[in-house]
């Protein structure tokens, strides 16, 4: 049985387990121009290749994701 990894350490994450931890992780990779979304080896490539792939800082790709989990600042009306 394989165990929920650790979002803060995830470089070793699938994108498949991305997707499943990380709320925005869609939006993080269509707006980092991958074509991870709807793709086959999600469940494969880990978050270290896609950076390596993409030519990607592999700590902004992280740092993107782990922004997806921070609440959104409300607005003052």
């Amino acid at each position: 049985m394989v165990g929920h990894m650790d979002p803060c350490d995830s470089s070793k994450m699938t994108v498949e387990q991305a997707f499943a931890s990380f709320p925005g992780a869609a939006g993080v990779f269509m707006a980092s121009r991958t074509g991870c979304v709807g793709c086959f080896l999600a469940r494969f490539c880990t978050l270290e290749d896609v950076a390596r792939v993409y030519e990607l800082p592999l700590q902004d790709l992280l740092g993107k994701l782990r922004e997806t989990l921070q609440p959104s600042p409300k607005e003052n009306v």
